[in-house]
């Protein structure tokens, strides 16, 4: 097992948050990250990523403005029984990988999902706008179809 720990001195993470920090969308109220558009998706892909190698990743902080340490535990060798899931287990673990179509707006969202969902072994096709999508939905003929929810802004 290799360890790797990061520790800084920075903004800290509040205690009411750290349980929910690897998950998806999880954001500070007061952190930084938002302020800089951040989507809160990286730590959910960076923890399925480490899971993907048998690995485990940690954070924790003393709280605001007391700095974080985060904790990387990677396994060095394994055994080529332990690499190679049994077909029971590997089907009780996961859903069997469809063919998916995202669509958003936003590139970063839209790419961000798209990892995370191949990662899964989903196969994605991605557009950024409605008239894509109805295009794609014909062509890539997604297994799963879902609603299209739009929120209309007026300006400020």
């Amino acid at each position: 097992m290799v360890v790797i720990e990061i520790v800084d001195n920075g903004i800290g993470i509040d205690s009411s948050v750290q349980p929910h920090v690897f998950e998806l969308f999880a954001q500070s109220a007061c952190g930084s990250a938002w302020a800089e558009g951040g989507l809160g998706i990286g730590l959910a892909v960076a923890k399925r990523m480490v899971e993907l190698h048998d690995g485990t990743i940690s954070i924790h902080s003393e709280g605001t403005n007391r700095g974080t340490a985060v904790t990387l535990r990677l396994p060095i060798l394994r055994s080529r029984t332990e690499r190679l899931p049994t077909k029971d287990s590997a089907e009780s673990l996961c859903l069997e990988p469809v063919r998916l179509l995202l669509v958003d707006d936003n590139p970063d969202v839209l790419q961000s999902l798209g990892i995370l969902l191949k990662l899964e072994g989903h196969q994605i096709t991605m557009c950024d706008n409605g008239r894509d999508a109805v295009r794609f939905v014909k062509e890539a003929n997604p297994e799963v179809q879902g609603q299209i929810q739009m929120v209309l802004r007026s300006p400020a």
